[in-house]
């Protein structure tokens, strides 16, 4: 907009796709020695959009903030199966994750002196889980379908800064955050003929903590 003021935004498309495959024998009492193969299939899909402000101030460090929407879907595919039995376990959508989420962030840059700058950040979010569906199903033709929705937030702090050396420059940071994610819902198990033989109820609470810090160090060649 001018020397002082930016508008900066953003529009991003991540997809991500792992196979993992493996076999090997069975250690449990009634299928010690029998041969199991390993199938794992994950796929991830994300898009954000967004944008903010950002300003110079008179001190000669920057403050800016801003708003995003984010889109988060997911799925996992997995299967163990002994052909010698045979023996099938198979994971469908374990667990079919969907989410919305709108996050925001603030960041500032202040330099105290000539060779001494301190930077900070602080990104909150919060999410709808729309869909966390699980399904389980086996070889006695038993098969769980268990759908639940909830809610996620979670909030990072960073803190940073420059250190100016005659030839070279220190740039330490630390971060840590923390994240929770509750989810509760229902369904059923039924068996090879479609008949409910049991009924399912989730109610899932997590929650993370991370810290994290390092340091770069930048030489004027």
């Amino acid at each position: 907009m001018n020397d002082a003021l930016t508008l900066p935004f953003v529009v991003s498309v991540d997809y991500t796709s792992k196979h993992r495959d493996g076999d090997g024998i069975g250690t449990g009492v009634a299928d010690r020695g029998d041969p199991y193969t390993y199938a794992h299939r994950e796929k991830k899909f994300e898009a954000k959009v967004g944008g903010g402000v950002e300003k110079k101030i008179n001190t000669g460090g920057l403050i800016g903030a801003a708003l995003y929407y984010h889109y988060l879907q997911g799925r996992e595919d997995q299967s163990f199966n002994n052909p010698g039995w045979p023996y099938l376990y198979s994971y469908e959508g374990f667990p079919l994750h969907k989410e919305h989420r709108v996050e925001m962030k603030f960041a500032g840059e202040w330099e105290l002196t000539p060779s001494v700058a301190l930077r900070m950040g602080l990104n909150p979010f919060y999410g709808w889980v729309v869909a966390h569906d699980f399904k389980q199903s086996s070889v006695e033709n038993f098969t769980d379908d268990i759908s639940s929705d909830g809610y996620a937030w979670g909030i990072n702090a960073s803190l940073g800064g420059t250190v100016k050396f005659s030839r070279f420059a220190l740039e330490p940071f630390i971060n840590g955050g923390y994240r929770s994610l509750r989810l509760e819902g229902d369904g059923d198990q039924r068996n090879g003929t479609g008949l409910i033989t049991g009924f399912r109820k989730i109610d899932q609470n997590r929650s993370e903590w991370s810290i994290g810090g390092g340091f770069s160090i930048l030489f004027d060649l």
